[in-house]
């Protein structure tokens, strides 16, 4: 969950693939990726949504908050009002989802960062995330910053929690 443009589908897709493509487009209602990997031993297989963060989508994706068990909050570190919207999405989840869904905030275009265009610091991120106790980790779509351990570890606290 997130804004529309913080790089949702660039997480879900680099997750999938290990590439990165410029040319993506805007989720329209929602899209999903299956992926099929071992935890503790484990065969398990995620069935990944990704929801459009455009306010007209709004009433189609809520529907699919209802049954996940995990939701990841992404932000653009280089855009503070996608992590100011941080607070409406996190009231979403917790209108929508089930008691008990494991969440994670995500600060996404890390590799943005070295050019000075980091906008959310990462003591901010962080705070916001301990407030609400849940973890935060910063990644890069583009590079592939911690996006495999994003959804490694996101998944594992979800198994465990089942």
């Amino acid at each position: 969950m997130g804004d529309s443009g913080v790089g949702k589908s660039c997480l879900l897709k680099h997750y999938m693939t290990s590439k990165y493509d410029e040319s993506y487009t805007s989720t329209i209602g929602v899209d999903f990726e299956i992926k099929q990997v071992v935890l503790n031993g484990k065969k398990v297989n995620l069935q990944i949504w990704d929801t459009a963060g455009q306010e007209r989508f709004r009433t189609i994706t809520t529907s699919y908050y209802r049954v996940s068990d995990v939701v990841l909050l992404v932000f653009d570190i280089t855009d503070k009002k996608s992590f100011s919207n941080m607070s409406q999405w996190l009231e979403d989840v917790r209108s929508y989802t089930h008691e008990g869904v494991d969440l994670m905030l995500v600060g996404n275009k890390v590799d943005l960062d070295s050019e000075g265009a980091r906008r959310v610091e990462f003591v901010d991120a962080s705070a916001f995330a301990k407030d609400h106790g849940i973890p935060y980790m910063e990644a890069s779509a583009k590079t592939g910053l911690n996006v495999e351990n994003i959804f490694n570890t996101i998944s594992m606290t979800a198994l465990t929690h089942k």
